[in-house]
């Protein structure tokens, strides 16, 4: 019997929210296995919408990358009217799985957000008779991604998902990585 192809997405800012707002941190590592547990993985891809303010991601994108995530892209969100900070990084999520989807390089996909914005994109992998698997916020996933995903994982059901910090910081702890090039690390900055 031949293992399904599964490819992992994130929406990192969706998985970060549900992670905050239960005084918890992600470990991504956890989803990259989770993925392996449903058949080979050929993707993993993570999505992140990075506020202008703030300086410190090489070293969380740099973890990213020796985690085996093979896909990160990478786009400043902008402020806009009453402090709301938007990005186009959830169309580019939505293209490329689509586009995925289309060229058959998966059979199963793992989508991690709770986002709704995200069942039009759900519908179409599905239109292409493949699985989608959504992984979502506790008590923060819209209930269209529910119904409309093959199968719904809350996060906190995600063994090692959601970590307590080990410190009493408000910050995670800065960890000490391998500086390589972006050219290296496929990251897409475009604004």
């Amino acid at each position: 019997m031949t293992q399904e192809r599964v490819l992992l997405a994130i929406d990192s800012e969706n998985v970060y929210r549900c992670a905050r707002n239960v005084s918890r941190y992600i470990d991504y590592e956890a989803l990259i296995s989770l993925v392996a547990a449903y058949g080979t993985p050929v993707g993993a891809w993570i999505y992140v919408a990075r506020p202008t303010y703030i300086d410190r991601w090489s070293g969380f994108l740099v973890k990213l990358k020796f985690l085996g995530f093979d896909r990160i892209v990478v786009r400043n969100s902008h402020e806009r009217s009453i402090g709301v900070y938007k990005s186009d990084i959830d169309m580019i999520m939505a293209m490329d799985i689509a586009e995925a989807a289309r060229d058959d390089i998966f059979d199963r996909l793992v989508l991690v957000t709770g986002d709704s914005d995200f069942v039009a994109v759900v519908e179409r992998v599905q239109s292409r008779n493949k699985a989608v698997t959504v992984i979502g916020p506790d008590e923060g996933t819209a209930w269209e991604m529910i119904v409309a995903a093959n199968a719904f994982i809350n996060c906190s059901e995600v063994p090692g998902l959601l970590i307590e910090p080990s410190y009493n910081d408000s910050e995670p702890a800065e960890e000490e990585s391998k500086e390589i090039p972006n050219d290296e690390l496929d990251v897409d900055e475009n604004e």
